[in-house]
């Protein structure tokens, strides 16, 4: 009896082995990976898999790249085209015309002052009118009786010395009246002028109002501040360490951060100082075409184009950083392998590359470099 049982014990166990050594082999060992198989001679992907992550394969292209220099400065006009307008003299605001923003035209009375002083100046030179008229003919008396008397001879220098002395006085008077803006024919003519008008110096808008009605303004007090934008410049700083690689005549791209439209222009002088404070040399533009509706002092950036040279280069998204160097990927057959580049310059979407002539030609993925990127890393993990 115990015989049997041991006998239909060990026909139990070899089923069961058989069973499952069946089993084993109908199942499958594990499941398929969808990475994509890396190995010591490259990346390999299917069809499929390059579709999926967008990866798109070409070649390196000779092309014209623009090296820049970028920039920030603003719209300015040039000195001639910017004006103060001052009080010449102590004088009482009487009428303050415009305001800002105002369009005026050169030569419209923008202010007018009196004074006391202003009144008590056109008296001296009348009455040094009248003193060098007397003078004058006192002088001519003694040069008559001078022929034939000793004593009018002694006379006759102190006339002389005497009316010089006054002309003087009375031109340099006329000279100060004129300075200040008052019609000086007219005065001599007796008509004294109770008001002093300031007028506008160059045809521009109003920027700045500095006085009010009634005030007491102080010789050299701004009282208005004007400009004309006929002519508008740019006034950029670059840095000084890329001074060096400005020159006159190169081109220029500007804009106004926020809007999209772009302003050509070209270097029309560099500047020959360091500002010591922010490090960097004025470079003075002009514009192809002024664009009137920016306003002087507006802030723009812009690129300087410094050189242009045929390279070879490739999109950017074609080169990635891999452990702190560039790279690209070639193709080698049915796998990739990462190349180390050297990169120069960047043009828009195109970066240049210093390739060995056994690069130049080769097929290397231009899209979809960073999908390799991360399969290489996953693999080394």
């Amino acid at each position: 009896m115990f015989s049997m049982k041991n006998m239909l014990f060990g026909v139990f166990s070899l089923c069961l082995f058989i069973g499952m050594s069946a089993c084993s082999q109908d199942s499958p060992a594990s499941d398929e990976s969808t990475d994509p198989p890396t190995g010591k001679e490259g990346i390999h992907l299917s069809v499929q898999q390059m579709e999926l992550a967008g990866i798109e394969v070409g070649q390196a292209t000779r092309r014209i790249m623009h090296n820049y220099l970028e920039c920030i400065g603003q719209i300015e006009v040039p000195p001639q085209n910017r004006a103060s307008i001052h009080s010449p003299i102590h004088g009482f605001i009487q009428e303050v015309r415009f305001l800002e923003g105002d369009l005026v035209r050169k030569g419209t009375i923008l202010a007018v002052l009196s004074h006391p002083d202003l009144i008590r100046l056109q008296r001296e030179m009348l009455e040094s009118k009248g003193r060098l008229t007397w003078l004058k003919q006192e002088m001519q008396r003694i040069d008559t009786l001078a022929a034939d008397d000793a004593i009018a001879r002694k006379e006759q220098g102190k006339a002389r010395s005497d009316y010089q002395i006054e002309k003087a006085h009375f031109e340099g008077i006329k000279a100060e009246l004129s300075l200040i803006g008052l019609p000086v024919e007219t005065i001599e003519q007796g008509e004294i002028q109770q008001n002093l008008f300031l007028k506008a110096p160059v045809s521009g808008y109003i920027t700045g109002i500095h006085a009010h009605l009634g005030e007491l303004v102080e010789p050299g007090k701004s009282i208005y501040e004007m400009v004309d934008p006929g002519h508008v410049h740019l006034e950029l700083q670059v840095f000084a360490k890329d001074a060096s690689a400005v020159r006159q005549g190169q081109a220029i791209e500007c804009w106004v951060p926020g809007l999209e439209q772009r302003y050509l222009a070209e270097v029309h002088l560099v500047g020959r100082e360091i500002d010591q404070e922010t490090k960097t040399v004025r470079i003075h533009g002009h514009f192809e075409k002024e664009p009137g509706h920016l306003l002087p002092g507006t802030y723009v950036q812009g690129q300087i184009t410094t050189s242009a040279d045929s390279v070879w280069a490739v999109p950017q998204s074609a080169v990635v950083l891999e452990k702190g160097a560039s790279v690209v990927y070639v193709q080698k057959g049915d796998y990739f392998e990462a190349v180390e580049v050297e990169t120069g310059f960047q043009d828009g979407a195109f970066i240049a590359l210093k390739m060995p002539p056994e690069l130049q030609k080769l097929p290397m993925v231009i899209k979809g470099a960073y999908y390799l990127k991360g399969a290489a890393a996953g693999a080394e993990e």
